[in-house]
């Protein structure tokens, strides 16, 4: 919604629009684009540049047998502040070309700016065939620059879906779907309800073409915010599912149905030239003397995990394709395709039922139901033991076998179940199973310090957290690190006879068991002691304020802490903190303090259930943890008798 200034300001952009000639790099001379630049610089502070109007086509078009995607954009943006240079970029790769970038200013003339083509560097990538053809533009404020460019995918199931929202603000933008007599082409439309889009179809009477037209209006940049869900969760968007086609040999199915893109992915597996005998002396020599089925599955998963570095691979179709296994095992690294595909081999030549499978991790909101290949991103192995099946993910460092990480909870997976498939639902895991349990015994005050003995546990995915950390570091900074993890940095507070358990053992807790010797959590004064029952107060603080999206915890947690202080002798207990007991949709919070034979105990819980916590709930969070953080704020009275 607009502020103070919103009716002139929509009024502006009306007229604005109004004025806009046919584009063809000639702009009207009767727009006041000063005035629209500071109306838009006065809603956008931190924006400095706008995206006036976008007129962006698709169409599809029938070529030599094939059916492409001809792309066709004009961007007019709006100069908001002086000095303005920004970067207009265009992304292609081996299943696309860009054919042309022009710029024009304001009269309508072009520009000699030539775009730049480069290798895409990309962190998350080893290897990607992905390039980027860019244009620097620098137009001064209330000046306009218009871009057009050219892209053509030359296999239409790549192109997988539409995005109607900028990283900056949008005006107008007009996005038309051209899609002519004998192709089929669907649309799947996500996150439209908060926006003002609107859909229309007409028919071409002289080319026979159908065209899908969406309308667009005043978008504001896209928030760019942590731990949001994966960005098409909200942004408006269209997803495009190209069916079938009319070509010279007649008709053609792209993907009709799941089943017809689940064919195209047996396709690859069928061409890959697995050779599993490289890998049969290794798969003997791990599992020799060992005769429980279980432990030796965990020996083959757990070797992967640890041997096999996991290493982004992108390039044309190796994007899709797994590398083969003895590849995978010689060279000792692979992306998610390849790691699954090794496990699931050295799996079967220990006699088990391993097969390949596609899923889409929680970063992606679409499920198997719409046959498009924007559904997954990530391959995985299932095992089928017992009968019951065991996803295993060798990308996921330190996960134990049975538990699966919380990006692939509740999602759905395509298994490979030869020229057919299986469609199952990952399970989900409670918050218990993800534990960091504190245990505080028998503390006693001595000169205003706490005294005595602690013990922490990790297990679930906090467990494989910690586990990874430790393992990813000098051994010589291993014990500092999990002094670390009991103390943080506080000088305060000093730690002894440090012992933890095997940080390479994913099956077990990780324990570390250590002494207490802290300050600053009791204060003497005029024959009272005032104690500060809980050091680590975790989200004492947690507030959420001005943020846009969603947010999405890392894993749900489960936080378990109990001490129990020896009251000293000629004290006793004056006053104690009421206790708190919270429970909602999202967080079951718990925490009592209680007098019982000479000590004071203390116990804590805090127990998130769901890791996306909505917008909507912000307020009920806020109120839940501002409680808690109150509860901290309170002390133990400690009276001499």
């Amino acid at each position: 919604m607009y502020s103070n200034n919103s009716m002139f300001l929509g009024l502006l952009i009306c007229c604005f629009l109004l004025s806009w000639t046919s584009l063809n790099g000639q702009f009207s001379k009767d727009m006041d684009l000063e005035e629209l630049s500071s109306s838009l610089a006065q809603k956008y502070e931190e924006e400095s540049i706008a995206l006036v109007h976008a007129d962006i086509e698709y169409e599809f078009k029938v070529e030599e047998d094939e059916l492409l995607v001809k792309e066709k954009v004009v961007n007019q943006y709006l100069g908001l502040k002086e000095n303005v240079s920004f970067n207009y970029v265009k992304f292609y790769d081996e299943k696309s070309e860009i054919n042309s970038i022009l710029v024009r200013n304001g009269s309508g003339k072009k520009l000699k700016l030539f775009p730049t083509d480069r290798k895409y560097e990309n962190g998350d990538y080893f290897h990607t065939d992905s390039r980027v053809k860019y244009v620097t533009v620098s137009p001064g404020k209330g000046e306009l620059r218009e871009i057009g460019s050219e892209k053509t995918t030359i296999d239409a199931k790549y192109f997988t879906k539409s995005i109607f929202q900028e990283p900056i603000p949008v005006v107008e933008m007009t996005v038309r779907f051209v899609i002519p007599k004998g192709v089929v082409v669907a649309f799947e439309e996500y996150n439209f309800d908060d926006f003002d889009i609107r859909k229309s179809e007409t028919l071409d009477v002289k080319s026979g073409s159908k065209i899908v037209t969406y309308r667009v209006q005043e978008l504001d940049p896209l928030p760019d915010e942590r731990n949001s869900p994966g960005p098409f969760h909200f942004i408006p968007h269209v997803l495009v599912l190209p069916k079938s086609y009319l070509g010279d040999s007649g008709k053609k199915t792209i993907f009709q149905e799941t089943k017809d893109m689940y064919a195209w992915y047996r396709t690859l597996v069928k061409s890959m030239d697995n050779n599993n005998k490289e890998l049969a002396s290794t798969v003997t020599n791990l599992l020799d003397g060992i005769t429980d089925e279980e432990a030796k599955i965990k020996k083959l998963y757990y070797w992967v995990q640890d041997n096999i570095r996991y290493i982004a691979f992108e390039d044309g179709i190796a994007g899709f394709k797994p590398d083969d296994c003895q590849n995978v095992f010689n060279k000792k690294f692979g992306d998610c395709k390849g790691m699954a595909n090794l496990l699931k081999e050295m799996l079967i030549l220990a006699g088990f039922d391993a097969r390949l499978t596609w899923i889409g991790t929680n970063h992606l909101p679409y499920d198997y139901s719409t046959p498009s290949l924007a559904v997954d991103n990530h391959m995985i192995c299932t095992l089928i033991w017992k009968d019951k099946k065991y996803y295993l993910d060798p990308t996921e460092k330190y996960n134990s076998f049975g538990y699966s990480a919380a990006r692939i909870q509740g999602k759905e997976a395509m298994i490979e179940d030869g020229e057919d498939f299986i469609l199952a639902q990952v399970p989900v895991f409670q918050s218990e199973g993800n534990g960091e349990g504190l245990n505080w015994e028998g503390l006693r005050i001595e000169d205003e310090k706490l005294i005595g003995s602690g013990k922490v546990v990790y297990s679930g995915e906090r467990l494989a957290e910690v586990l990874y950390g430790f393992n990813n570091m000098d051994a010589s900074k291993r014990e500092e690190a999990v002094e670390r993890l009991v103390k943080g940095r506080d000088k305060n507070f000093v730690v002894t006879d440090l012992e933890y358990s095997d940080p390479n053992n994913r099956d077990e807790d990780f324990v570390v068991n250590y002494n207490v010797d802290l300050k600053n959590m009791v204060t003497s004064f005029d024959n009272s002691l005032f104690l500060d029952i809980d050091y680590y107060k975790e989200f004492g603080q947690s507030k959420f304020e001005d943020r846009k999206t969603d947010y999405v915890f890392s894993y749900k947690f489960n936080i378990n802490n109990k001490l129990s202080i020896k009251i000293p002798d000629g004290f006793s207990v004056e006053e104690l903190p009421e206790g708190l007991d919270i429970e909602n949709e999202f967080v079951k919070v718990k925490a009592n303090i209680l007098e019982e034979k000479g000590f004071l105990k203390y116990e804590k819980y805090i127990s998130l259930k769901k890791r996306k916590i909505s917008t909507d709930e912000f307020e009920l969070w806020n109120l839940t943890f501002s409680k808690l953080g109150e509860f901290y704020q309170k002390q133990v009275v400690l009276s001499k008798k």
